[in-house]
């Protein structure tokens, strides 16, 4: 479908879907230097598959009108994965910015580890322990975009 963007996959379970104007959106408000983008996620909504853990929805809503930029389905719910799958959103959004990165000035997470450390991975590439780390100033901001 022209302007739909969509992944995949089977083992585990996982499914990523926004549109080419979500991509714009967020780079516009990006540039903005504003955006507020939140990170949250469900599972009580979705039935449970055959053979593979529960799926969550996540969903990465701009606080401006709510509009999701990015959303997706997935089995597993380890950071590491979560990040993988933020990247393609993340690539999706340099190719369309000429290959620079964009970031939001302000991600709001709740208190899941998984999550928390897939936004820091993500947008930052910043290990949990380096985010402390320069929050407390015994690290510089040098990696921070």
């Amino acid at each position: 479908m022209k302007g739909y963007i969509q992944g995949l996959g089977g083992v585990p379970f996982w499914t990523l879907f926004y549109q080419q104007e979500q991509l714009e959106c967020f780079r516009d408000i990006c540039r903005s230097g504003s955006v507020v983008l939140h990170f949250d996620s469900t599972g009580s909504v979705i039935k449970r598959l055959p053979e593979h853990n529960q799926p969550y929805y996540y969903t990465l809503p701009a606080a401006q009108d709510s509009m999701p930029v990015c959303e997706f389905l997935t089995t597993c719910h380890r950071h590491a994965w979560i990040m993988t799958i933020i990247d393609q959103f993340l690539n999706g959004v340099a190719t369309l910015n000429s290959g620079r990165t964009t970031t939001p000035r302000t991600i709001v997470v709740d208190f899941s580890f998984a999550m928390i450390y897939a936004v820091l991975l993500a947008f930052n590439r910043s290990t949990l322990d380096a985010f402390i780390l320069r929050c407390r100033g015994q690290l510089p901001r040098t990696d921070v975009p």
